[in-house]
């Protein structure tokens, strides 16, 4: 009996992607959602790793001209330094190609994670030890699996 295939919305009649087979459509899902993760996250630490570097750049300037005026060391002092002259805009100097690499990052770790062990699981039929099941079949095995029998 032949699937029927529902091309607007690009999926099979089992509600998988016709174009991702399920290992690599999860691999994708858990991919761009350490994608989004990996922004957030981002856009966050990126003013704290600015002032680590205007600070190790400020302790590296003092100590090769000792004559020249104390400039702040603690972080705090760095950061209220870096806004008053710079602007608060400053901090997120570089966000862009910071972002890229962490993002990049993410997708190939994660995204290769989630596909090579769903692949391994498949291929040696194993039981995952996270879901109790060898990729979502209702299988048992695994911690807290059920092992059915009958």
């Amino acid at each position: 009996m032949a699937t029927h295939t529902d091309t607007r919305a690009g999926r099979d009649g089992g509600g998988r992607s016709a174009m991702l087979g399920p290992t690599l459509q999860g691999a994708t899902i858990g991919a761009w959602g350490a994608a989004t993760g990996t922004v957030v996250g981002s856009v966050v630490t990126k003013p704290l790793e600015t002032v680590l570097t205007k600070q190790a750049f400020y302790a590296q300037w003092q100590a090769a001209s000792p004559s020249k005026p104390a400039m702040p060391l603690t972080s705090l002092a760095v950061a209220r330094k870096l806004v008053a002259d710079e602007g608060v805009t400053r901090l997120f100097a570089g966000l862009g190609p910071f972002t890229a690499m962490h993002v990049t990052t993410m997708l190939f770790r994660f995204g290769s994670f989630d596909f090579i062990s769903k692949t391994l699981l498949q291929r040696y039929s194993l039981s995952s030890p996270v879901t109790g099941g060898d990729g979502g079949d209702g299988g048992g095995g695994g911690v807290g699996g059920g092992g059915g029998g009958g």
